[in-house]
């Protein structure tokens, strides 16, 4: 997991210093059973805003940007990263403001949680 200025905050440690995995990957560095099965990451984005299918669907989509600005890397074979969006309300508003908002909010989010881990 990585802060804002791409910090890692929490992950595989090599030792007492974070692994860079997303540095090694590119590097051709870890090999597929170093990262098998280690995480996933499940989201439920919950809204009042008045939202179709095709609107939630969106919505989804457009979290799913929180999970990779938090996550690095995120969407891997090895993991199950996902983010399921509801609705239940009746309040008018745009599809894409929510989604922007809910990007935001699932990055802060999943920060703050392993930030507050005793």
């Amino acid at each position: 997991v990585v802060a804002d200025d791409s910090s890692i905050i929490a992950g595989a440690k090599q030792g007492e210093v974070f692994f860079d995995t997303q540095k090694n990957l590119l590097a051709g560095v870890p090999s597929r059973s170093t990262l098998q099965g280690k995480n996933t990451t499940l989201v439920a984005v919950m809204t009042n805003a008045k939202l179709d299918k095709p609107g939630l669907k969106r919505l989804a989509k457009m979290a799913s940007a929180g999970l990779a600005k938090s996550i690095v890397p995120a969407f891997t074979p090895f993991d199950g990263d996902i983010v399921f969006a509801m609705s239940n309300g009746n309040q008018e508003a745009s599809d894409l403001l929510v989604g922007a908002l809910a990007a935001e909010v699932v990055a802060k989010v999943i920060r703050q949680s392993v930030l507050n881990v005793n």
